[in-house]
């Protein structure tokens, strides 16, 4: 029975360049060393696990970095949990190579190859010397430093050493054909490397890029050398959502992706830092957060799982709140279960949950279902799996980590087949455990939905009426045209204006009042809850603990807004008031001067 936790969220950065790197080198530090020990200290400030120390056609500083590592307990400027913990930091090669076609804006192909660090003393061979790149003249230069020297050498006669393997560096140009035939050929290469293609970069020139207009015949039509480099990729390289959605096949179709890539794809992405300040500082704060073990087998598990394992964002993806993470067993060895000796018995491992799902895996007999039964004795079910067994003490022999686990619940086989049979059942089970969790706040959510649904029925009825009076309206209107001065004068420009004047005025006053109303019940509302809400002195678990969080910010909130200032607000109101006052007057005056009786007049009135 396996007892590993299985694999957990951890940030990983596979894209950082270190001080000396072959292009675009900004690091300030003084030498190598200083640079490791800023390297490593944003590391662990960062909680980064794994890390691709990336340079251009080579794995130099990748070394230096690792034997930076191999004397860290010498190193002064970290504590020893600081030490342990660049010690199990997972470094692999990232070796960046450029690649033809060039891009939209002229700029070549960024293609990265993620190697096995069990593989590195195997690359001089397999990969460095075994790639050439065709100069001008058609002379073939290899891709290890000699190589590069050659090829600076040609490209300026009058270049040695150093500035030669620059000039080689910043003009070798990988094929498609070539890294795809090594792939082919080379099994052992094959299975030690992982090929990512940029699809974008930070100045936004040097990747793919916008690959589904590509596909789709846009004005960066994808040729065949780009849509090879495409599907000899196992990954991409990219924190835009877009391009995640899209290589995983929910952008467009699945089958176009599949067409066009050969595969649905992870995109995985990294702070391709040039500089101090930018280490493990990617764009947007787009962390990549990997379900894997933090080797290199990890790693390519999400080559075949690209839609669960990888993950996108600034913060850690959630996992369950309340979870089992240990069971501890520790039955004697003489423990019987009946006539036959008990399958634990003698067991001292401890067994390891996932936080996620754990699959339990064994033989038939070999303690499989036991095990699920003693934990749900444990914990109170009512299980009556273990109803015939003699006396097990479970209490003692079985111990948990956490001791105390709240909402642990024990479904038996027959109860899960049930929910698969009956949607009903499931249904109501579901329900009732999340009204179970929220303190019945589900149920009281339904009923006050029931009671807010016979509101809107009274008020569909209100407008029934309103409706059927409208139509009373209509006909009364046909018998006010008898009246002529009284139309006349509900026509004439100057009580039109007056009366324009007054609905401007109303409509003022309406909206202030609907405002005071809205805020005078959410402020009631919020004087109720913190007046209905009180702390908790003895806080047992973070749900009493974030319950007094909420009391003291509402709290803190009622208590901002008991002392505001209203005063410009009344003047406005009770200047509104007076005018549409004022304005009343003026109309019943005019009505008057116009022979209206004061019945016209209170119609009138009524009407507005």
């Amino acid at each position: 029975m396996s007892i590993n936790r299985g694999s957990e969220w951890k940030k990983w950065d596979l894209h950082v360049h270190t001080k000396g790197t072959n292009k675009n080198d900004q690091f300030t530090s003084q030498d190598f060393d200083t640079f490791c020990s800023a390297f490593f200290r944003k590391a662990i400030d960062k909680n980064i696990t794994a890390i691709g120390v990336t340079d251009y056609f080579c794995i130099k500083n990748y070394k230096k970095v690792k034997e930076y590592v191999s004397k860290i307990e010498e190193k002064k400027d970290f504590i020893d949990d600081e030490k342990e913990f660049i010690k199990n930091i997972f470094l692999l090669p990232n070796v960046e190579l450029r690649m033809l076609p060039t891009t939209d804006k002229k700029r070549l192909i960024n293609i990265h190859c993620l190697f096995n660090p069990e593989y590195i003393d195997s690359l001089e061979n397999d990969f460095f010397t075994s790639i050439e790149y065709s100069a001008g003249s058609g002379k073939k230069y290899k891709m290890n430093r000699q190589g590069m020297i050659d090829l600076g050498k040609e490209i300026d006669s009058n270049l040695d050493g150093d500035e030669a393997y620059k000039t080689g560096v910043n003009n070798f140009v990988v094929t498609v054909s070539d890294l795809q035939k090594l792939l082919d050929e080379n099994k052992k290469f094959r299975e030690n490397t992982i090929v990512v293609v940029s699809n974008s970069s930070q100045d936004g020139a040097s990747g793919l890029q916008k690959h589904y207009d590509m596909f789709e015949g846009g004005s960066g039509s994808l040729d065949g050398v780009r849509q090879a480099i495409y599907k000899l990729s196992d990954l991409i390289f990219s924190g835009n959502k877009n391009d995640v959605d899209y290589f995983l096949g929910k952008k467009t179709d699945k089958e176009e992706v599949l067409s066009k890539c050969g595969s649905l794809k992870a995109c995985v992405h990294g702070s391709d830092a040039h500089m101090e300040d930018k280490l493990f500082a990617p764009d947007k704060n787009r962390y990549c957060w990997i379900k894997a073990d933090t080797t290199f087998e990890g790693l390519k598990q999400i080559i075949f799982e690209p839609e669960y394992r990888v993950c996108i964002q600034e913060n850690k993806p959630s996992t369950s709140i309340h979870k089992l993470e240990k069971v501890y067993l520790s039955f004697d060895e003489s423990t019987r279960w009946e006539n036959d000796k008990f399958c634990f018995a003698g067991f001292k491992d401890e067994i390891v949950f996932s936080p996620n799902l754990t699959c339990i895996i064994g033989g038939r007999g070999s303690g499989k279902s036991t095990l699920l039964n003693l934990i749900a004795k444990k914990i109170g079910s009512t299980s009556d799996y273990l109803k015939d067994v003699k006396p097990l003490d479970i209490d003692v022999n079985v111990k948990f980590e956490p001791e105390s686990i709240g909402d642990i619940e024990f479904l038996a086989q027959n109860t899960i087949e049930k929910f698969a049979t009956d949607k009903k059942e499931f249904t109501n089970a579901i329900y009732t455990r999340l009204n179970k969790n929220s303190n019945n706040k589900l149920e009281d959510n339904e009923n006050e939905i029931s009671d807010r649904l016979k509101i809107f029925d009274g008020q569909i009825e209100s407008l029934k009426k309103q409706v059927q009076a409208i139509l009373d309206l209509k006909v009364l209107k046909k018998d006010f045209g008898a009246n002529e001065n009284i139309v006349k004068t509900f026509s004439d420009k100057a009580y039109l204006d007056n009366k324009t004047e007054l609905d401007d005025l109303q409509k003022q006053l309406n909206i202030i009042n609907k405002s005071r109303d809205r805020y005078k019940k959410l402020y009631e509302e919020i004087e109720l809850l913190t007046k209905d809400y009180k702390s908790i002195s003895d806080e047992r678990n973070n749900d009493d603990k974030y319950y007094n969080e909420l009391i003291g910010d509402l709290d803190t909130l009622f208590k901002k807004y008991q002392g505001k200032d209203y005063t410009t607000d009344k003047a406005l109101l009770k200047t509104l008031q007076k005018d549409i006052e004022k304005q009343e007057k003026i109309i019943e005056n005019y009505l008057k001067d116009k022979g209206l009786s004061e019945e016209n007049i209170q119609d009138e009135t009524t009407a507005q």
